[in-house]
């Protein structure tokens, strides 16, 4: 692409100043010299995030397991009330917005796969009670022979 027939900026901004704005964010030069928005509670000075950097982590298993089996036990309609949520909150010491969330990508992630598993394992369950019925069934018609 021929960036030469774009005209330049208006402004010539020195690469090496940070620049405020109106919106709260502070801006700070790159290498490349175009500014992104740098999160302060993300920032190590430098823009790119480092040792200060908060990681999400994963919430304990008994947890999620907890969250998981009521969520099974309700795939034709995983979403719970509010009193439900709240004694999630209860029972967890999550945030509501935690458990919400928690919820939300349930759903976007795996509910699809966890109703197909569910399925899956209702017809096997039902061939095997029916391999088990016509099992006994012949071992009926077998015994009136003797």
């Amino acid at each position: 692409m021929d960036y030469q027939r774009y005209p330049s900026a208006l402004f010539d901004y020195p690469k090496s100043l940070a620049y405020s704005s109106p919106y709260g964010v502070d801006y700070i030069p790159s290498p490349t010299g175009s500014h992104h928005a740098v999160s302060p509670t993300v920032s190590n000075g430098d823009g790119c995030g480092g040792p200060n950097r908060r990681r999400r982590g994963n919430l304990p298993k008994h947890i999620t397991d907890y969250l998981k089996n009521w969520f099974l036990a309700h795939l034709d309609h995983p979403y719970p009330t509010e009193d439900e949520k709240q004694q999630f909150v209860h029972d967890t010491q999550l945030t509501l917005a935690q458990i919400s969330n928690w919820f939300i990508n349930a759903r976007r992630r795996h509910l699809p796969t966890w109703r197909h598993q569910a399925q899956e394992n209702s017809r096997r369950a039902a061939q095997a009670s029916a391999a088990e019925y016509d099992s006994e069934q012949g071992r009926r018609s077998h015994k009136s022979f003797d």
